[in-house]
């Protein structure tokens, strides 16, 4: 299966991405492959597996853009992705679910930190991309 076209422009990825966030923030108990499923994209059909980890718009972008590196990504740009920062929105948004027993919250708590994490991803990406487009 071929990259879809959406992926192939960093406007496009930009779009989706927020398109994205914005789900997610209003269903925090959903993940990124279950926002794709809804527009019959499955993921697991990717080439790049390796980066469909990330399931991001933006990370596919910066594959087809030959940039195979988080390094180059607007997201990491930004220090919200990076799952080397503990305290990255992505990572907060991305393990509050799992790590909610460890840290005694309840089911409610977790996903109201990540519909804030998913907020503050979306604001973000927001902020930096309306300078640019």
């Amino acid at each position: 299966m071929s990259i879809p076209k959406r992926f192939k422009t960093e406007r496009s990825a930009v779009r989706w991405s927020i398109k994205m966030w914005s789900w997610l923030a209003r269903n925090p108990g959903k993940s990124k492959e279950d926002y794709f499923k809804l527009y019959g994209i499955n993921i697991e059909d990717y080439p790049h597996e390796q980066y469909w980890d990330a399931n991001c718009p933006l990370c596919e972008y910066q594959i087809n853009s030959g940039n195979d590196s988080c390094v180059s990504c607007p997201l990491n740009y930004i220090s919200l992705c990076s799952s080397g920062h503990a305290a990255s929105a992505y990572v907060k948004w991305k393990y509050a679910l799992a790590n909610a027993k460890i840290k005694g919250l309840t089911v409610k708590e977790a996903k109201e930190i990540r519909a804030d994490a998913a907020t503050n991803i979306l604001d973000t990406l927001k902020e930096y991309y309306n300078l640019k487009f």
